[in-house]
């Protein structure tokens, strides 16, 4: 299954918001050599600073930065998802209705 990882990449008083994907088990959060990995793979050299907060630093001297993870996303509703019914009917209204033959 596919997680989501939100994270902020700060680089001196610069916050970039980014995301990366990792696989994980069903129903798991991805473990910490699963997201170094992942920066890894998007040619973000770090290390675990913080476990239990989700935070890395760079290891590169000549580019000091830091990550912090904010959320991971497994394409699960949460209890603070709200549909738009709003947004689905005006979308319906784009949708041409299908017409007898």
């Amino acid at each position: 299954m596919e997680c989501i990882v939100h994270f902020e990449l700060v680089r001196k008083d610069k916050v970039s918001p980014l995301r990366g994907i990792v696989d994980v088990e069903p129903g798991q959060k991805p473990l910490i050599h699963d997201l170094v990995q992942m920066f890894k793979d998007i040619d973000l050299e770090v290390v675990v600073e913080d476990t239990e907060n989700y935070l890395f630093r760079s290891t590169i001297p000549h580019d000091p930065y830091t990550i912090r993870v904010k959320k991971f996303d497994m394409g699960e509703k949460t209890d603070d998802y709200v549909e738009d019914t709003e947004l689905k009917s005006i979308i319906a209204n784009f949708i041409p209705k299908s017409r007898p033959l």
